[in-house]
């Protein structure tokens, strides 16, 4: 299902690279079973730089990079926010969605699906 490599042997075709992010493993359980293999790959490619653990892979029609942050929440060590800042240094990323669950949604507003937007991100 994975197959490690390094990251200068990682041979991107395309400048139109999605960052997907994920904060639980179960987010990033079902984001994997939809990532499909890259090129003439047969598996997810997964590269470790640093602290952190990237998959490369096929997510619908786009090229995808996928990083799971370490703790839920903005600030702390293993953050979204340092999480993210690195993932974008290291890939460039045309886009950078996080997805998930969205705990503490109020389930008379939102569905299962909904896409929410922020305008700002508050600790």
């Amino acid at each position: 299902m994975y197959k490690e490599i390094e990251f200068k042997d990682l041979n991107l075709k395309s400048n139109n690279l999605l960052l997907l992010v994920t904060a639980t493993n179960l987010e990033t359980e079902h984001l994997h079973v939809e990532l499909t293999p890259y090129g003439d790959e047969t598996e997810i490619l997964v590269i470790h730089n640093e602290n952190y653990t990237y998959y490369i892979g096929v997510f619908g029609n786009y090229l995808a990079a996928h990083v799971q942050c370490g703790t839920m929440g903005s600030i702390s060590r293993d953050s979204s926010i340092s999480t993210i800042n690195e993932a974008i240094s290291f890939f460039k990323p045309k886009i950078a969605l996080m997805i998930g669950i969205a705990f503490g949604v109020d389930d008379k507003e939102q569905r299962i699906g909904d896409v929410l937007v922020s305008e700002c991100i508050t600790p």
